[in-house]
């Protein structure tokens, strides 16, 4: 087979396996601010009669506040009762096969060293995050990348540890499936098209 030849069909090949990016896909996403906005600081929201739930969340141990904090809403995961806060998505998210990634930032208010535990069901085993000293000026923005190899459903939960009533202060939380490389559609027609010299070459060889 002539140099050409090869480099005719590995072009083919490479043409074939081609392929382009497809969007990534927002699982979930939330940054409290519909939550009775205009509010500067509501505390145990979520665990109270007056305000009984999230719209996206269940307290699902202690207390937590809802802050005006940094210029916007977000949630103080050491609530007013002495009990540190769990937050969990009220569903679990569906979760195909793919690549993911959770953010989200974190204040703090107070001066004792925090930490919170992070995870997404299984698909995401808990992360630990500890701050030390004294208040966060502006928000510290996280991000975990996790893969799912396997179709599951997992619940997003940051559980904060300890209880003094001054926690890591929670905002904009979001997860995303990554996105994935796809097999462009080539046509028969295309393919023909690209081995048609091939074939002139093959018959001039061979006259």
């Amino acid at each position: 087979m002539s140099g050409l030849l090869k480099c005719a069909l590995v072009a083919a090949v490479l043409l074939l396996g081609a392929g382009s990016p497809a969007s990534a896909q927002t699982i979930f996403q939330d940054d409290f601010e519909s939550e009775q906005p205009g509010t500067p600081q509501i505390t145990n929201y979520g665990s109270t009669p007056a305000f009984p739930s999230f719209a996206n969340w269940d307290v699902t141990n202690g207390t937590v506040d809802l802050w005006d904090f940094y210029g916007s809403q977000n949630v103080d995961l050491d609530g007013s009762t002495g009990n540190a806060g769990k937050l969990s998505t009220k569903t679990a998210l569906s979760l195909a096969p793919g690549n993911y990634t959770l953010s989200f930032t974190l204040g703090k208010n107070g001066t004792s060293n925090e930490t919170v535990l992070v995870n997404v069901g299984t698909a995401l085993p808990a992360q630990t995050i500890t701050h030390t000293g004294g208040g966060i000026p502006s928000p510290i923005p996280f991000a975990f990348t996790f893969n799912v190899a396997a179709a599951t459903s997992g619940k997003i939960e940051f559980d904060h540890l300890g209880g003094d009533n001054a926690g890591l202060v929670l905002d904009n939380v979001k997860l995303v499936r990554q996105a994935a490389v796809i097999p462009e559609p080539i046509s028969l027609a295309l393919f023909g098209f690209g081995l048609a010299p091939l074939g002139a070459i093959i018959r001039r060889r061979r006259a």
